[in-house]
């Protein structure tokens, strides 16, 4: 099967897939024409390797870590647990900005006094920092 119909039948770019050959994930057979393009040759099992590739991915799996899981399938579960860590404080971290947004007054505002506002917000909530006396006053109970 030619890279195009792999393409069509995984929603994979062609740019992905040969990504993924040179990062040695997959090794189709290929032959090389007179400038040394490849013309890779897939089967159905690089299909299906292609598409747990994708779906790895989709979940956060890096390349490293995919690598890794392809000569050492012991490490999975430790990868698992670095990719639960990191899910959850990319989450967190994620409340925290919404938290913020959602405790901003019903106004409007130049880009600047919105990064202030969001600035001082984050500070006060993590690490107080000295700020100017009417700010305190602007943001009343926010915080």
């Amino acid at each position: 099967m030619k890279i195009k119909q792999v393409c069509e039948q995984t929603g994979l770019t062609d740019r992905a897939i040969r990504y993924y050959i040179e990062e040695g994930l997959l090794s189709p057979a290929y032959t090389e024409n007179y400038v040394g393009r490849r013309a890779y040759d897939f089967t159905e099992e690089d299909v299906v390797e292609l598409e747990n590739l994708a779906t790895l991915r989709k979940f956060g799996f890096s390349i490293e870590q995919i690598r890794t899981l392809l000569k050492d399938p012991a490490e999975s579960r430790l990868i698992i647990d670095d990719i639960v860590r990191d899910k959850k404080a990319a989450l967190d971290s994620e409340n925290e900005t919404l938290q913020a947004l959602e405790k901003l007054p019903y106004s409007t505002y130049t880009a600047a006094e919105l990064a202030d506002w969001l600035r001082l917000m984050n500070y006060k909530e993590k690490r107080p920092l000295p700020v100017e006396p009417d700010w305190d006053e602007r943001l009343g109970n926010l915080i």
